[in-house]
C-alpha cells in the first residue's frame, strides 16, 4: 500500500505548484502532479450485518412474505469517502476528508411477492 502524505510533503507540493504556475514549465509540472497522484486516500473497512426472515412458501397463497433485518457499517469506522484540500490565501493547505456513514445504521427491508 502507498504511504498517506504528511502535511510537510504536502506543503512541498502545493510550493512546486505554485512555483510550477510562475514559471509555466512542462517538466516541473509531471514531476509534481506525479508526486501528489502517489498518495492515496486511507484503507476503507466496512461490515455490514443481515437476518433473512422467510416464514417459507405455500403453494396455495396468492402472496409470499420475507423481511430482512440488518445494520450497515456495524463496526462505525469513519471511512473515507472523499478527501479535498483548501488553500487559505495561498499561505497553508487544511486536508479536509468526508465519511458517509460514520455510525451504524439499523434498517429493515420487507417484501411481498404474488404469485
Amino acid at each position: 500500500s502507498l504511504p498517506l502524505i504528511s502535511d510537510e510533503e504536502l506543503r512541498e507540493a502545493y510550493d512546486g505548484i505554485r512555483e510550477l504556475a510562475i514559471n509555466l514549465d512542462a517538466d516541473n509540472a509531471k514531476y509534481v502532479l506525479d508526486y501528489l497522484n502517489g498518495y492515496r486516500i486511507p484503507d476503507y473497512f466496512r461490515m455490514d450485518l443481515a437476518l433473512n426472515i422467510d416464514p417459507g412458501h405455500y403453494l396455495r397463497k396468492l402472496t409470499h412474505m420475507s423481511m430482512t433485518i440488518g445494520v450497515y457499517n456495524v463496526t462505525g469506522r469513519k471511512n473515507p469517502y472523499s478527501v479535498f484540500y483548501n488553500t487559505r490565501g495561498g499561505t497553508s493547505i487544511d486536508g479536509y476528508m468526508v465519511s458517509v456513514f460514520a455510525t451504524p445504521v439499523p434498517y429493515i427491508n420487507l417484501n411481498l411477492r404474488f404469485g
